[in-house]
Formats: structure tokens, sequence, C-alpha cells
């Protein structure tokens, strides 16, 4: 699996994702997206940590399930 930056991530008023380290990705004023559009970018990348777990979770989950 792809190397990833794990959480915590956040999203703040300005549609910056700041992750642990102070690492930050801004999705605002350089892109032609709209502001909306850039906030839910941000949400998505702030909950992308806690997606992969879910997902994970649940793949194990339905390897159990399988081997039964």
């Amino acid at each position: 699996m792809t190397q990833h930056t794990s959480g915590p991530w956040m999203v703040d008023d300005e549609i910056f994702v700041i992750g642990p380290d102070k690492l930050s990705i801004f999705g605002g004023a350089s892109t032609k997206r709209s502001e909306e559009v850039c906030k839910a970018n941000a949400r998505l990348i702030a909950a992308a940590p806690e997606m992969l777990a879910t997902i994970e979770h649940l793949r194990a989950a339905v390897e159990t399930l399988s081997d039964e």
C-alpha cells in the first residue's frame, strides 16, 4: 500500500488542511475552484486517515467472515 501522512488532519477557516508537524495544504485563492469546492476538498483530505482506518477494519471483518 502507498505510504501516507497519518492524521490527525484538521481544516481551518482559511481552507488550509493542517496535519501533524504543522504540514499544511492550501486550497483557496491559488485555485480556480469555488470556495465551496475548496472547503469540501479540504474536509475530504482531513477525513482521509479516518476513512482509511474504517476501510481497513471493514476489509478485515469481511475476510474473517469469508474464512468461516
